[in-house]
């Protein structure tokens, strides 16, 4: 029963942040990918994980490889690919370091704070270099 909780858990977190992501772009533009996407992500993937008592690094891990998945299936091209192994790597690396911090503090809060402040950090660059540096 909780194989199917954490893939549960993965599509909601997937599901939700699709859905509020697109609605931000819409709303806010291209900065969204840098302010609200990471918080979004980081909540959607880190606190239903912890309140249900999942493996919080694993959701981080899967929602990487679904987003990876995203990726390819939109654009079939060797960047898609490249992006798609980034966001499992990187989606990981957020994981790591919201349980780091948890385990550090006690505070599940300051996990998910440091990772959505990495991962706005992480997609700036992104952005930055994807537009020739006008992000």
């Amino acid at each position: 029963m909780s194989d199917l909780i954490f893939i549960a858990d993965i599509v909601f977190a997937a599901a939700a942040t699709l859905f509020i992501n697109k609605y931000m772009l819409k709303l806010i533009g291209p900065d969204a990918s840098i302010w609200t996407g990471p918080v979004t992500e980081e909540c959607m993937k880190t606190l239903p994980a912890f309140l249900l008592g999942l493996s919080v690094l694993g959701v981080h891990v899967c929602f990487g490889i679904v987003e990876a998945a995203y990726e390819i299936f939109q654009s079939h091209s060797r960047q898609a690919v490249m992006a798609g192994v980034l966001s499992i790597v990187t989606h990981a690396v957020f994981g790591a370091v919201t349980v780091w911090m948890y385990e550090f503090s006690d505070e599940i809060i300051l996990g998910l704070i440091s990772a959505a402040l990495l991962h706005m950090a992480w997609n700036r660059v992104i952005l930055h270099f994807s537009v020739g540096g006008s992000a």
